[in-house]
């Protein structure tokens, strides 16, 4: 193991720890009987939102900086490689749901979806992505025409998910009143209270456009806390205001927002349709277990039976009581006979561990390019003057210097390759390097280079400077 990849692995180890304890001051938090004043019960597992804004954000800054054609290569670039360990993990995901379900407490399942919105880790710093064991080789034409074709799928995907939240929201609310008997308002005031949630931002309304209790609405000003035009007990919907208030503090809606993201990345791929609907079930079990747990054991039943009469649909980004055919005999089964399970910090440590020390492992080569484009920029081979050479030891402490006795020769041998891109940096060709790799600086003219010689890859950065 490389003293980078040992530095890697550290540094996920440790990241994924800070993960496990936060975890578990959530679940303390929510199991607390006395919510301390202006305190959140319920929060969200994870921060859904930082894949999302890494790659909004990246794209008018490359923009900005680089230019529209740099920053189409490096969103393209970066973004199949997120895109290849995002179906990888979904597939192992999915692979090992079953036993996960059968082991684990339903609020990690729901929390390994989220995992991969920690991938914008990989767009800089030590986890930025390195020597790639597989490449995909690809011309640069199929590249780019590949490309285009997935930024067309996934904004045709984005957009019809976004209307179609927004449609379904127009039907339900243009038809809503709102909810005045005084005994139904004082109990979702008590269950806001019980939820530590303080601000009344939430609006009670009826709706016959609905069959089953839902929230509908992505920011906190357009919520809606939506009742169907049916009569409910007062137990019932004590029920339903705890089950739909551990859905607001978790923000569910905006978590699934993140996984139509994710659905969008790789809207070619069937399982990712299948995960989106999977994830949308665990965040469904997670919140059962969350309300049975804080309410008398007394309460199974009637809520199983809420379960089995409520029917409805849950489009767009809304979290509702009801459950999917698919769904509903499980849920009903983890209602009535919810087992022992697990924490699950350990299975969530390594998962988060390894979906970012293997990130980059497979990627996607394009755009062949001649090693004097790369490493000259078309200056002459006699205007190159080699600073230093040299390579790491084991440790990575110390340095091994080479001493360059025909430049001229040096940069032959170098130039007589073409490369393809890897990611932001790397290109890769034949090179066979006998040493694992050796960092090369050189000046040309008023700008400073160095450039990384792997045995099948070449890393390359430069500086201006005097």
């Amino acid at each position: 193991m490389s003293i980078f990849l040992l530095l890697k692995v550290i540094l996920a180890l440790i990241l994924a720890a800070a993960l496990a304890w936060a975890l578990y001051l959530h679940d303390e938090r929510e199991e607390d009987r006395e919510i301390q004043p202006k305190k959140l019960r319920y929060t969200p597992f994870l921060p859904v939102g930082l894949l999302p804004t890494m790659l909004g954000v990246l794209v008018p800054l490359l923009w900005y900086q680089f230019g529209l054609r740099a920053m189409a290569e490096t969103i393209l670039t970066m973004g199949f490689t997120i895109l290849i360990q995002l179906s990888l993990y979904t597939a192992c995901l999915m692979a090992f749901l079953p036993l996960l379900r059968r082991r684990l407490r339903p609020s990690v399942c729901a929390i390994l979806w989220m995992l991969p919105n920690y991938l914008y880790l990989c767009s800089n710093g030590t986890f930025r992505t390195g020597i790639p064991r597989v490449v995909l080789k690809l011309p640069g034409r199929w590249f780019v025409r590949l490309g285009i074709v997935w930024l067309a799928g996934f904004a045709a995907v984005m957009l019809w998910g976004i209307g179609a939240h927004l449609r379904f929201r127009h039907v339900v609310l243009s038809q809503a009143q709102p909810v005045m008997e005084p005994d139904i308002l004082n109990l979702l005031e008590r269950e806001r209270d019980h939820a530590g949630q303080r601000k009344k931002r939430y609006r009670l309304v009826r709706s016959p456009a609905v069959q089953t209790p839902m929230t509908i609405g992505l920011f906190s000003r357009s919520t809606r806390i939506v009742l169907p035009d049916r009569t409910y007990t007062m137990e019932e919907l004590q029920l339903i205001f705890r089950h739909e208030m551990v859905h607001i503090g978790r923000r569910d809606s905006e978590a699934k927002f993140y996984l139509l993201f994710c659905t969008a990345l790789g809207w070619w791929n069937p399982l990712m349709w299948l995960a989106r609907r999977r994830s949308a079930d665990d965040l469904e079990l997670s919140c059962d277990e969350t309300v049975l747990h804080s309410m008398d054991g007394d309460c199974r039943r009637p809520y199983a039976e809420l379960l089995l009469r409520t029917a409805g649909d849950q489009r767009g980004f809304t979290t509702c009581l009801s459950a999917s055919a698919g769904a509903l005999r499980y849920r009903l089964r983890q209602v009535m006979n919810p087992g022992k399970r697990t924490s699950g910090f350990v299975v969530t440590t390594v998962a988060f561990t390894l979906l970012l020390t293997t990130m980059g492992n497979i990627t996607v080569g394009y755009l062949p390019k001649r090693c004097s484009t790369l490493l000259l920029d078309g200056a002459a081979t006699d205007t190159i003057t080699v600073e230093e050479a040299y390579t790491l030891t084991d440790s990575g402490m110390d340095k091994i210097f080479y001493r360059v006795t025909d430049e001229t020769a040096l940069w032959n041998y170098l130039l007589q390759h073409e490369a393809y891109r890897i990611n932001q940096l790397l290109y890769g060709f034949e090179l066979g390097l006998q040493e694992s790799f050796i960092i090369l600086w050189y000046r040309s003219g008023g700008e400073q280079r160095a450039v990384t010689l792997y045995q099948d890859y070449i890393q390359s950065m430069h500086w201006l400077g005097p």
